[in-house]
């Protein structure tokens, strides 16, 4: 059970979390050069992850509810929208809220400061960062897929 539940789980973040790591490089890089200050870089990294990893999920929400609109009552456009952001906002509002917020910035900004070095520094807080966030949204997908069927 447990390692089929890992391997559904990596299939379901994996990809989405690479598209993160680079969007942190980005976002941390380009702060970097432009204002040199540790918090704003911080900041960036974290707002460059959540918007590759947030894309990609959005984009694989939207491709599974479109494929479904088939089995459904032919449904808008609008529709199929909103249900994957309900979708999305299920299964990592609750984390994202605490990740987005405190945790991750700050776990960012730390390890730079203390490793004095922006790559590293940026990789060993959001790997710190992510053992919580996944904690949470694992949590939530399981309770989402238990208790509101997505067909």
């Amino acid at each position: 059970f447990i390692q089929n539940k890992f391997r559904e789980w990596t299939i379901h973040y994996v990809p989405a979390e690479l598209t993160g790591i680079l969007g942190a490089f980005a976002g941390a890089f380009a702060a970097h050069l432009i204002a040199r200050n540790a918090a704003l870089t911080a900041l960036a990294g974290a707002w460059g992850e959540n918007i590759g990893f947030y894309g990609l999920h959005a984009a694989h929400e939207i491709r599974f509810e479109l494929a479904n609109n088939k089995k459904r009552k032919r449904q808008s456009f609008p529709v199929i929208l909103l249900r994957s952001i309900r979708n999305l906002l299920l299964e990592f509002g609750p984390a994202e809220f605490f990740d987005s917020l405190f945790l991750r910035p700050s776990l960012i900004y730390a390890a730079s400061v203390l490793i004095g070095n922006i790559a590293l520094g940026v990789i060993t807080g959001k790997i710190t960062a992510d053992l919580v966030f996944y904690t949470l949204a694992i949590s939530t997908q399981e309770l989402r897929k238990k208790y509101l069927t997505r067909a």
